[in-house]
């Protein structure tokens, strides 16, 4: 008889912590989701500020190389 109640109770003890696990198994995942979406706009709007800076700097580095060509081309115009 007390196998059977030590049988009972281990299943009963058994399923209560799986019921706990599967609902703490999805607020970890909530959670962890959550987390992963903040960071993602985080680096989105980084990533976003960062080409902004690189397509100004780099704009920049083509018109003074434009200019350069044509300061080249005028000065061999120039000499014939």
């Amino acid at each position: 008889m007390l196998g059977k109640v030590l049988l009972v109770v281990s299943i009963l003890i058994l399923v209560s912590c799986s019921d706990q696990n599967v609902q703490i198994q999805k607020l970890a995942k909530h959670k962890s989701d959550s987390l992963f979406y903040a960071e993602i706009k985080v680096f989105d709007s980084l990533a976003d500020s960062l080409c902004l800076i690189y397509k100004s700097n780099m704009k920049q580095i083509f018109i003074d190389s434009l200019i350069q060509q044509r300061k080249v081309e005028i000065e061999k115009i120039h000499q014939q």
